[in-house]
């Protein structure tokens, strides 16, 4: 894989993947209908299958088969003695060979007529002459459609597998460590850009929980004659050294008996989300983030224990724990880990860990094809250690694809470059052009090549590190669009909004009484092109949603602070007018009671609407499922000044803007109830 070029997920072979997918899907389905199996059962079986295929296209002669006498006899008869006994023979032969991915007694648990259908559909394939991207994509296409997904994992697309290995570039004999490989994409990917450099490759090593998966990553790696490779069936959030003294003979002797630190890089996609917490305190208690945590001159020391935590945050300290010092790691994490308030304690335990290089961010739908949109971000970094500090980058690049090369749905349709006439543009080799960005990211975070960093890109940027505010990492916080921004609002007449407002938070009283009726305003009430609420819903106190929270008064101004709007040319605020004083509104909102002797209510809701003002909420927001920022960022807004006249100006034509549409509408309703 060379690093200029970035494969994607669909190309070319297309045709072949699907054709394949849909293949096994079809073998996956026959034996879900026929032989009294749940699903997960049906996959294990129809992955058995292949593995036994893998195995026997590298003999002669070839044992997976069915002939048309034994076929014959499966459809009149139900049973073939010829084709069963081979076929049990030719199993267990496999099964033995690989004792680290089957049990002793493993056997096809399937009946003849499904095993005959299986055998006849795979025998028109041969594995061995198909390209391997064409393999491996089509595999977790398969597992994507069959599997039920638990702990929050899915599966990594290629193009982001490729793109991580081609950053970190895995040389000849490192060991490359995926601590939850799934069906081996980084692994795999990470053999195949070693071998490029010529020699034998590095050496992959993955741990997955899935015994499903953990089959297809070995296949995929006999596949590519990877002979050191090793995949283990097991939690991979064990004790270092218990996973090491689960590697091979020949492997762990080559670690001279280091029971942690053994990696030269990690690359990985951990399995996250809050629907799958861990809380096995046999876990927990093993990780220093399975606790709380106090953070020394010293070092981190424990303070407490804690009863459940998400995976993905121990994943990232057991990929500490598995580099060894000056390690490289490449791992795919959402958005709320770089960003989140609630999980500084993480990013300063991350910061004492890893000296991070590089922020890429990407795309919502990226990870829409392996069945989530939850946003994400890669970080890469090397493991710190004494010798490494004065080795550092000086600065942290940070990057964002906007382009993945496929569409944000369920197949991931390849997007292509078009011409102005609308015509598909070919690359070099005659194919159609694949549109996307990964490239020109990779690129620079390369070289970083100045041509390729802003202000010429704004997607590329970087930042000195010893002036990065480390309270956050996310790529548009540090963006220098944002420094810019607030520095030209330093220098210019500018003032907190904490100075101008008193947040209003107080629960509204009302909401005691279940019976009284009150109005009630939703973000989706204001209306954008005036700021000020247009509608609202006339409801009984038990019939308000749990978010129903602030009572609203005349001269108070609304401020969204919820939302996939926040911060956008759709965010919304309004004034509070007469014919809405008393009103409830959503918790999506702040309520500002405006100090009417330093500012006027008109000018700053004229403000809170401008580009400065809007840019500043999105830089601050946060949050991988609804976007919002806290107070304390809400009240650090830097509000433009001008001169009083200026002000008083702006202000006057908004009043007299609200005055004329109060009066419209008054003389509208004297028409209501008349026929027409």
């Amino acid at each position: 894989m060379a690093d200029s070029t970035i494969a994607t997920l669909f190309d070319s072979d297309a045709g072949e993947r699907h054709a394949l997918v849909s293949v096994l899907t079809s073998i996956h389905n026959s034996i879900y209908a026929n032989d009294g199996l749940s699903p997960e059962q049906a996959l294990e079986e129809t992955v058995k299958m292949l593995f036994i295929k893998f195995v026997d296209e590298g003999k002669k002669p070839q044992q997976f088969t069915v002939s048309p006498k034994e076929k014959d006899d499966l459809v009149s008869l139900g049973t073939s003695r010829s084709f069963e006994s081979r076929m049990k023979v030719l199993s267990s032969e496999v099964f033995k060979s690989y004792p680290e991915l089957f049990e002793k007694n493993e056997r096809l648990r399937v009946k003849a007529t499904s095993l005959g259908y299986s055998v006849e559909q795979l025998s028109r394939i041969q594995f061995r002459e198909l390209p391997h991207d064409v393999k491996g994509v089509a595999f977790q296409l398969f597992l994507n459609a069959s599997q039920r997904v638990g702990r929050g994992q899915f599966f990594t697309p290629e193009p982001v597998v490729n793109f991580c290995v081609a950053a970190l570039s895995p040389k000849q004999d490192e060991i490359v460590i995926d601590p939850a490989c799934g069906s081996g994409g980084f692994l795999a990917a990470a053999l195949v850009e070693s071998l490029s450099t010529g020699g034998s490759g590095c050496i992959p090593v993955g741990f997955e929980i899935s015994k499903t998966a953990a089959r297809l990553a070995k296949m995929r790696m006999i596949l590519l004659g990877a002979v050191s490779a090793e995949i283990l069936q097991t939690d991979a959030l064990l004790e270092v050294d218990d996973l090491a003294k689960l590697l091979s003979p020949r492997l762990f002797r080559t670690l001279a008996g280091v029971p942690t630190g053994f990696a030269d890089v990690v690359l990985t996609n951990p399995p996250f989300g809050t629907q799958g917490k861990i809380n096995d305190r046999s876990v927990l208690r093993r990780f220093d983030l399975g606790h709380r945590c106090e953070f020394t001159l010293e070092g981190v020391v424990r303070v407490g224990s804690l009863t459940q935590q998400v995976p993905e945050i121990l994943f990232v300290e057991q990929c500490i724990r598995l580099l060894r010092p000056g390690g490289r790691l490449g791992i795919v994490l959402p958005n709320g880990v770089f960003e989140n308030s609630s999980l500084q304690y993480f990013r300063d335990y991350l910061l004492r860990h890893i000296d991070v290089d590089a922020v890429i961010k990407l795309p919502q739908e990226t990870f829409i094809p392996s069945g989530t949109g939850i946003k994400t971000s890669l970080l890469f970094g090397a493991k710190s250690s004494n010798s490494s500090l004065g080795k550092r980058r000086p600065s942290v690049f940070f990057g964002e694809v906007t382009r993945l090369g496929y569409l944000g749905n369920k197949l991931g349709t390849s997007t292509h470059v078009r011409d102005e006439n609308g015509q598909i543009v070919l690359d070099e080799e005659v194919r159609p052009k694949i549109d996307e960005d990964f490239t020109e990211v990779l690129s620079a975070m390369k070289t970083r090549d100045r041509v390729l960093l802003y202000p010429n890109s704004d997607k590329c940027y970087e930042s000195v590190r010893e002036r990065l505010d480390l309270s956050r990492f996310d790529y548009e916080f540090h963006h220098p669009r944002y420094q810019d921004l607030i520095k030209r609002l330093g220098s210019e007449r500018s003032e907190s909004l904490s100075s101008l407002v008193q947040i209003s938070k107080g629960k509204a009283g009302v909401l005691s009484n279940a019976n009284a009726e009150v109005k009630y305003v939703e973000l989706s009430d204001i209306g954008l092109d005036y700021q000020e609420i247009v509608n609202c819903e006339q409801l009984k106190v038990f019939e308000l949603p749990s978010r129903a929270t602030y009572e609203i008064h005349a001269g108070q101004l609304l401020f969204a602070v919820a939302g996939n709007s926040i911060g956008t040319r759709r965010h919304v605020s309004a004034l509070v007018t007469d014919a809405f004083d008393g009103a409830i509104c959503s918790n999506g909102f702040r309520v500002f009671e405006v100090n009417k002797n330093k500012i006027n209510a008109y000018y700053l809701l004229y403000v809170l609407a401008s580009d400065e003002v809007r840019q500043q909420v999105f830089r601050f927001r946060t949050g991988a499922a609804i976007p919002s920022i806290s107070d304390s960022d809400l009240q650090s807004l830097l509000i433009p000044r001008l001169s009083l006249s200026q002000e008083s100006e702006i202000a006057d034509s908004l009043r007299r803007g609200f005055e004329s549409r109060n009066s419209f509408r008054r003389e509208v309703s004297k028409f209501r109830g008349l026929a027409v």
